[in-house]
């Protein structure tokens, strides 16, 4: 995917990158640096395959770049993902002339896929990309932003029912319900994910409820049909996530 950037990390040079001394010869694994005793870490940077010298604080930032690709390579296993994705790229090559990043470029499909999946009604698919939103913010660190998305696929999750993408016109004739709480299903990683982002905020998964009524709330309002409130819903939710282990 070389039309997407991915920012250089570390050094390539054999320099402690605390306090600048250079060494005989580019250490082969993680040490101590003999002059200052700072640890360093050595790794392969995604960028480019170099080994490159790191502060511990960068590592981090390392295994966050290898989220983000791993979930790059799920999103084009998708045919029309790498055709969207180019497209992406080359508007922002032409409007200010940079190679956008991963994260950027999956953010942008992954919202304009928000948009059309949410006036063609096709919820099913819409809860699946606010999963994908979500991974993408919590690969990026951005733990708190992440909890809305969550929240959001949760909530059409808590109130249920396959027939969710059928036409209206199918659900009549076989009179069925867009939304029907009785049909739930709380997936294990969309819970286990919730618990995560809790312990990442330091919060209890219950404290969380204030951001998932924000979330959640319009879309009860939001003359869709849905039945179960944000309240009702998150009550659903806790006693599956209690229910876990």
């Amino acid at each position: 995917m070389n039309f997407l950037s991915v920012k250089n990390i570390g050094q390539i040079e054999p320099v402690c990158p605390y306090c600048n001394k250079r060494y005989s010869k580019m250490p082969t694994r993680s040490c101590k640096c003999k002059n200052c005793g700072e640890k360093i870490k050595v790794r392969k940077r995604l960028s480019d395959g170099n080994r490159v010298i790191l502060k511990v604080s960068e590592v981090e930032k390392l295994e966050r770049q290898h989220s983000i690709r791993r979930l790059l390579k799920r999103t084009l296993q998708d045919v029309n993902a790498e055709f969207e994705l180019r497209k992406i790229a080359d508007i922002a090559k032409n409007v200010d002339g940079r190679i956008i990043s991963q994260a950027d470029a999956l953010w942008s499909l992954f919202s304009k896929r928000s948009l059309d999946y949410m006036k063609q009604q096709r919820w099913s698919a819409f809860s699946g990309n606010q999963i994908e939103m979500s991974e993408l913010l919590a690969a990026e660190g951005k733990y708190s932003r992440a909890i809305s998305p969550l929240s959001i696929s949760l909530y059409l999750e808590a109130n249920g029912g396959v027939a969710r993408d059928w036409p209206d016109n199918f659900l009549q004739r076989k009179g069925r319900k867009r939304w029907n709480p009785s049909e739930s299903f709380l997936g294990r990683y969309h819970l286990y994910l919730l618990r995560e982002l809790a312990h990442n905020t330091n919060k209890d998964v219950g404290a969380l409820y204030p951001e998932f009524n924000v979330a959640t709330l319009p879309y009860f309002e939001g003359g869709f049909g849905i039945s179960l409130s944000p309240e009702k819903a998150w009550a659903n939710i806790l006693n599956a996530e209690m229910n876990l282990d």
